[in-house]
């Protein structure tokens, strides 16, 4: 029989009463302890009689993993009102029980996660928060102490059902509008979700393409369950597979015959400005930013020159240089030129016309 949400509270609740070596919990105490937890969690209240079977369920889950008869030992001497304590301190119902510290680690990490809780997409977020809550006590809000850039992204209602299908292993039917062009649908076998730019991505082997695939959640029309077979991933390492890259697309070049190659990853140096050589050290654009000299304001990356890549160099303006190799200059090049064409052109044709 599943174990109901009020059970767990209750047992989880003992248990870190009867582990605390400090208090003194008389069975009155730890009745109360229980009923305040269920409360604040909007569940109903128990008597003692409930309090009784608890007890003895902690005591039997003990004595199978621990072996000891009677794992709770009832203290106290003279007139005062007897208290309940495990006998081993470490003993525990939870195989992986954290520390004090990890757990307040990681109730400041939900805190965190809770600033994210805003849109009525982020349900999947809401129900993992809640049952952590509901086993390691409630998260204070965190709205006042941090903030984060709110992104409304179009396709984000789909997240939920994707990271089920990733974790499951669930083959995926995804209708898909690519800018400019018609709606498709292909089979998925969805393997990756990653961030970047405020933007969801899927990583997934496309059948109909046969090939790993990149889609933008924002560009994603439907997503059904898929059939057949999943094609386990057996070929690329998601954590190292974006070590050469800025974003997220890894870029390709058409050879003679018509097929496509990745293009190679490059040692790229820049040059920035002594105003803005600072910051540029502060918050590097790629992982791989090494200085190559201060006093010139160089330093260099390793990356396979992307979309992305570019967009982030021109976001310095003026301020970088790309000094090597030529190759990945020339290319900067003629977007700044097609740059001076749109700005300069019309400035001219104005001229012209007085």
């Amino acid at each position: 029989m599943p174990v109901s949400s009020s059970q767990n509270i209750r047992l989880f609740v003992l248990d870190q009463c009867l582990r605390n070596q400090r208090e003194k919990y008389t069975f009155n105490a730890l009745l109360d302890k229980v009923n305040e937890k269920l409360e604040r969690c909007g569940k109903p209240e128990i008597a003692i009689r409930q309090l009784r079977k608890d007890l003895r369920e902690i005591r039997s889950i003990i004595k199978k993993h621990e072996g000891d008869e009677d794992p709770i030992a009832l203290l106290g001497s003279g007139g005062k009102e007897k208290y309940y304590r495990y006998k081993n301190p470490k003993s525990s119902i939870y195989k992986n029980q954290l520390s004090d510290d990890e757990l307040a680690d990681l109730l400041a990490v939900l805190n965190v996660l809770k600033s994210f809780r805003k849109d009525e997409n982020d349900g999947w977020l809401s129900d993992i928060i809640e049952g952590l809550e509901e086993k390691f006590g409630e998260i204070p809000d965190a709205g006042e102490l941090i903030s984060f850039e709110d992104y409304k992204t179009q396709g984000a209602s789909y997240l939920a059902a994707i990271v089920d299908a990733v974790i499951n292993h669930q083959k995926l039917v995804i209708y898909y509008q690519p800018y400019h062009k018609e709606e498709e649908h292909w089979d998925i076998d969805p393997y990756y979700l990653k961030q970047f730019n405020g933007r969801w991505f899927l990583f997934g082997w496309n059948e109909d393409k046969g090939m790993l695939y990149n889609m933008a959640l924002d560009r994603i029309t439907g997503v059904y369950d898929g059939y057949g077979e999943f094609r386990t991933n057996k070929d690329i390492d998601f954590s190292t597979y974006f070590d050469d890259i800025i974003g997220v697309t890894r870029p390709r070049k058409k050879l003679e015959d018509g097929s496509f190659v990745d293009v190679d990853s490059e040692k790229i140096l820049l040059r920035f400005s002594e105003r803005r050589f600072p910051y540029a050290k502060s918050k590097p654009i790629h992982n791989s930013f090494q200085v190559v000299s201060e006093e010139d304001c160089t330093a260099s990356i390793i990356v396979r020159p992307n979309n992305e890549f570019f967009a982030r160099v021109l976001e310095y303006g003026p301020d970088v240089e790309i000094v090597s190799p030529d190759s990945v200059r020339e290319l900067i090049k003629r977007k700044v030129n097609e740059m001076y064409e749109k700005y300069f052109s019309m400035q001219h044709e104005c001229t012209d016309n007085k």
